[in-house]
C-alpha cells in the first residue's frame, strides 16, 4: 500500500514537471492576443467595389486607388479619408455584388501578436424567406488602426 502510494505521488510529480516544460503558445486564429484600438472610416451596403476582397492597405497610393474604386459609383465624390500611413494602416473587407439588401459585413475586433494581426469580422446574410429590397448591394467595412508590419488574417466569427 504504501509503495502504491508512493508510485502515484511520484506519476504526478513527473506529470507536473513534464508539462512545466512545454513552452506557451503564441495567439493564433482562435484570438489570444492584444487588442487594437480602431476606428472606422466608412461602413455601408453600396460601393464601386464589387468584388470580394479582404485588403490591409499600408501605403498612401494603395488608400488613393481603393478608395477611388469604392466611390466611383457615386456622382458626387466623397473626399478622400486622412490616413497617417507612417502610424497607421487601413483594413478593409468588401462582400462583393448582392442581388438583394439584408447583407452586411462588420469588424469585430482586432488582435495583435508579435507577428501578425488577427481581423474577426461577422457577415451577415438574409434568412431564406425573408422580405429584403431587390436591389444590388455591396457590403463593406473599412477602419483604420495603428500600422503594423506583418502578415494579416482575416477570421470569420
Amino acid at each position: 500500500m504504501l509503495l502504491e502510494k508512493c508510485r502515484f505521488n511520484f506519476y504526478i510529480i513527473w506529470a507536473v514537471l513534464i508539462l512545466s516544460c512545454i513552452p506557451a503558445t503564441k495567439p493564433d486564429a482562435k484570438g489570444n492576443g492584444e487588442m487594437m484600438p480602431f476606428v472606422t472610416i466608412d461602413k455601408g451596403i453600396t460601393s464601386g467595389n464589387t468584388g470580394r476582397s479582404f485588403l490591409a492597405i499600408r501605403t498612401a497610393q494603395e488608400w488613393q486607388d481603393i478608395w477611388h474604386q469604392h466611390s466611383s459609383h457615386l456622382t458626387a465624390s466623397p473626399g478622400l479619408p486622412p490616413v497617417d500611413f507612417s502610424k497607421e494602416m487601413v483594413i478593409a473587407i468588401f462582400q462583393g455584388n448582392k442581388s438583394t439588401g439584408g447583407f452586411s459585413v462588420e469588424i469585430l475586433r482586432v488582435e495583435k501578436s508579435e507577428v501578425r494581426l488577427l481581423v474577426f469580422y461577422k457577415e451577415r446574410v438574409p434568412p431564406p424567406g425573408s422580405m429584403v429590397p431587390q436591389v444590388l448591394t455591396q457590403p463593406y467595412h473599412m477602419i483604420k488602426l495603428q500600422r503594423m508590419e506583418g502578415e494579416v488574417i482575416f477570421q470569420h466569427q
